[in-house]
């Protein structure tokens, strides 16, 4: 019934996890494999599962060599048995009642497309800089229902039928992440397409990732990065900005640092704590999603 993907790479240690998770499942009745797709590991991630497939024939080990996590989640769907792909985060994992609840919905609901909510994991605190909605992932619904245009799932808890997956073409190779590169944007196309093609995409709250939230997202490098990259990766999926548009996105991102710093540097004298990561981040937010934007449409034009 159901193949479980996880694409990994360099992750042993944390991989460990997400499997004994799924291997550890209540439902004994329901057939399902797991299909860990190695995307170019270094460490032991490939002994690491390759013990574990001998002792549980349920697991494979899959390579594929190509960089991307687009190029690993199409691997993983080229390899699978069954009829329907779940596809999970390799930092992640789930509740013992996953597989059980994965089936319930598929036999009560025609969803060609469906999926979960996240909930973050933290090894270290939480800086204090970081609003409490950090690491969650919106929980649509308290009961399992359609979505709508806008209401997207997440990619890191993400059921679809491969028969569905085939027609969009799987998922784009060009786009999200590719190694340690920040990129977004694969499993929101899958689902444009599905919708696109009269699909309904469905919710449910008891399938819930319990993700594990490195360290590197403490940083405000890495969320200064991240704000170039969504504006980057949306707006290759749309059309490229015109010329005159390019440029005048090109000076938005040069331009408004400096007044933008200036104005919010008078928030740390407010009634509330300010911290220096939230200046830099509420200052140049909007300058970097101006040159993503005018990065993937320069690019778009020249290719």
């Amino acid at each position: 019934m159901v193949s479980v993907i996880v694409c990994t790479r360099n992750r042993a240690d944390i991989l460990a996890d997400c499997l004994r998770s799924l291997t550890d499942q209540d439902d004994g009745s329901t057939p399902y494999e797991i299909v860990v797709v190695d995307n170019g590991s270094s460490d032991g991630t490939a002994a690491m599962v390759e013990a574990l497939a001998r002792d549980d024939e349920r697991v494979r080990y899959v390579s594929e060599p190509r960089i991307g996590l687009s190029c690993a989640r199409n691997a993983g769907a080229r390899a699978a048995r069954f009829e329907y792909l779940a596809y999970l985060d390799d930092d992640g994992h789930v509740d013992p009642t996953f597989i059980g609840v994965v089936r319930r919905v598929i036999e009560e609901h025609a969803f060609a497309c469906f999926g979960g909510w996240v909930t973050p994991v933290f090894r270290t605190p939480k800086p204090a800089w970081l609003p409490q909605s950090f690491g969650y992932y919106k929980k649509w619904s308290d009961r399992t229902t359609a979505l709508t245009a806008g209401q997207d799932l997440p990619g890191g808890i993400f059921i679809v039928k491969q028969a569905a997956l085939t027609r969009c073409g799987g998922f784009p190779e060009g786009i999200g992440m590719r190694g340690s590169s920040i990129g977004y944007g694969e499993e929101n196309v899958v689902q444009q397409k599905l919708r696109k093609q009269g699909n309904t995409i469905g919710f449910c709250p008891d399938l819930v990732l319990h993700h594990l939230v490195a360290e590197y997202k403490f940083s405000v490098v890495w969320h200064l990065k991240r704000q170039f990259a969504l504006a980057r990766d949306r707006r290759s999926l749309r059309r490229p900005l015109r010329r005159r548009e390019v440029a005048w996105a090109f000076a938005r991102g040069i331009l408004l640092p400096l007044p933008l710093l200036c104005a919010n540097a008078r928030r740390f004298f407010g009634p509330t704590t300010y911290y220096w990561q939230n200046w830099l981040l509420d200052s140049l937010k909007e300058p970097l999603r101006a040159l993503g934007a005018a990065v993937a449409s320069t690019a778009r034009r020249a290719a």
